[in-house]
């Protein structure tokens, strides 16, 4: 009978690792802005605030993301991101709809 030959199990090194992680990162990240609509927003609008008002849409979005006054959303396929585009008029995370929604 042949001798079995065992099999050593590799693992990549702690540097290698890592440079493997950040790579798939990089590769995810850029899927969930594959079709993205930006839109510009009023600063006092938080995260929170305005992923509330993006499900009462029904709007199922990817990911989200507000840097300074510019909102992301990450769409799944270019079909949701056009009816995206319909949905969010001009008036829509404006410094008045801001008001309209929370009176002070």
């Amino acid at each position: 009978t042949p001798q079995r030959t065992v099999r050593i199990e590799q693992r990549r090194s702690p540097g290698s690792h890592e440079q493997y992680n950040q790579q798939k990162n990089r590769r995810r990240r850029a899927r969930r802005y594959e079709h993205e609509v930006i839109r510009s927003i009023y600063h006092k609008f938080s995260v929170t605030k305005v992923k509330r008002i993006v499900r009462s849409i029904n709007i199922r979005y990817v990911n989200f993301n507000i840097v300074g006054h510019t909102l992301f959303i990450g769409m799944k396929d270019e079909r949701s991101r056009a009816q995206l585009e319909q949905m969010l008029h001009d008036n829509i995370f404006t410094e008045s709809h801001y008001y309209r929604l929370y009176p002070q």
